[in-house]
């Protein structure tokens, strides 16, 4: 299916300023560092541990695949955009790394992996890109091609975020998103269940009037 998302990140120069433009700031290098730990936090809640091999999806310019290496994980970056991948090397010497798998450019709809290929998968700022349905396509992929689960990153909307975020859209401090899928915790708790998944656990990132949520993920009957 196809979304902004899809074809935006493409573009050369996006894709070159993409972290200088979102974590220059000191606020958005907190953010950014918050995301991580949140992240790299919840693969310990799915038991993976030291030498494991994690799927970042999307892994953008690498910037949470060379965190995962200094954590101890061996890691495969896809993303639908070489000119993101490209990044990764240019900006973090993900080539250098030797728990560096490697990194291929790829759809999460259709994830170019065999069936539980890899330990975990970590995916971090796509959801709210995705509509419903395509959620649910790349839910079933990651949960696929991983053999312990899922730490995944999810927009959530409350009142009280819905009029934070339309706030800072009309004053400038955001972006306006041409095309936003947020969903509420239950919408969200509903999508997983409706995919045979279950939640270990979930994480609200930059505390509890924050929109991102990570929700640790596995599959049913999995132990």
């Amino acid at each position: 299916m196809s979304y902004s998302a899809k074809t935006v990140y493409r573009d050369d120069k996006l894709a070159n300023a993409y972290e200088d433009h979102r974590f220059r700031s000191w606020s958005g290098r907190l953010a950014g560092d918050l995301e991580k730990s949140t992240m790299l936090a919840g693969l310990k809640h799915l038991g993976a541990g030291p030498n494991a091999l994690v799927l970042d999806v999307p892994a953008g310019t690498g910037r949470l695949t060379r965190s995962a290496i200094a954590e101890g994980y061996r890691a495969i970056g896809v993303d639908i955009s070489s000119a993101m991948l490209r990044q990764g090397f240019l900006l973090h010497s993900l080539d250098t790394a030797d728990p560096f798998v490697g990194a291929v450019a790829g759809d999460v709809e259709n994830l170019p992996l065999a069936d539980g290929a890899v330990d975990a998968v970590m995916s971090l700022r796509l959801m709210g890109h995705l509509p419903t349905e395509t959620k649910e396509r790349a839910l079933r992929e990651m949960l696929r091609v991983s053999r312990l689960g899922i730490v995944v990153m999810f927009a959530r909307r409350t009142p009280l975020l819905k009029f934070k975020r339309a706030a800072l859209w009309r004053t400038g401090l955001r972006p306006r998103a041409s095309h936003w899928y947020d969903e509420t915790d239950a919408d969200i708790r509903a999508l997983i269940a409706g995919i045979d998944a279950e939640i270990l656990h979930h994480e609200d990132i930059l505390g509890p009037f924050a929109e991102s949520r990570a929700y640790t993920i596995r599959a049913k009957g999995r132990s």
